[in-house]
């Protein structure tokens, strides 16, 4: 995941992409059926970096290790992102951190291990977010 610093390791070519609409359409109706396949996504996505939109505007990079059913995350390695005065500010937030699940508004993964999970694969080339 590409951060300037902090622990998770910048990988050339990442950078924030949109979903094109087919892709999204296709995962959504692969996954919206079946809640075994939903699972197996996600279980697929585990250790991939993630970048996490919290409702106060924060963005918190890390490794996704866990999930629970309140949607609360553990992240590895995590670092924390703010926007202060047009600039970004990151700080290390150390090596395993709780995200409680009522502040999450989005969650980010790279593209290519989205659509290998999809597909049934680990995908360890990963440069492009959604």
């Amino acid at each position: 995941m590409a951060t300037p610093s902090g622990n998770v390791e910048a990988e050339p070519g990442d950078s924030p992409v949109a979903i094109e609409s087919a892709d999204w359409e296709h995962l959504e109706k692969s996954f919206s059926k079946d809640a075994t396949a939903a699972k197996g996504l996600i279980g697929d996505l585990m250790d991939t970096a993630v970048r996490v939109s919290i409702s106060d505007g924060r963005l918190i990079t890390g490794q996704l290790w866990c999930f629970d059913n309140l949607r609360n995350l553990i992240l590895l390695n995590v670092q924390e992102t703010r926007l202060c005065n047009g600039s970004e500010q990151h700080r290390p937030m150390g090596p395993l951190v709780m995200v409680p699940g009522k502040h999450i508004k989005k969650i980010e993964a790279c593209w290519n291990r989205i659509k290998a999970a999809a597909e049934g694969t680990r995908g360890e080339e990963a440069n492009e977010l959604i």
